[in-house]
């Protein structure tokens, strides 16, 4: 995927704040604070490839 448009970058946040928000309820503590903590990095993101999601998510 190409995330050279703004729109896409944009798509890409949001998508990922959904997912964070559906699945609020079945995290613990330290997954809240690595995700929020990427989600911030999501936000000042303006160029290139998106900064890599949390090492652990895959077990979120």
């Amino acid at each position: 995927m190409r995330f050279d448009e703004p729109d896409v970058r944009e798509g890409y946040r949001r998508g990922a704040r959904d997912c964070y928000e559906s699945a609020l309820g079945g995290l613990k503590p330290r997954q809240i604070r690595e995700i929020e903590g990427w989600l911030n990095e999501l936000d000042a993101w303006q160029d290139g490839e998106p900064p890599p999601a949390p090492l652990g998510m895959a077990h979120f």
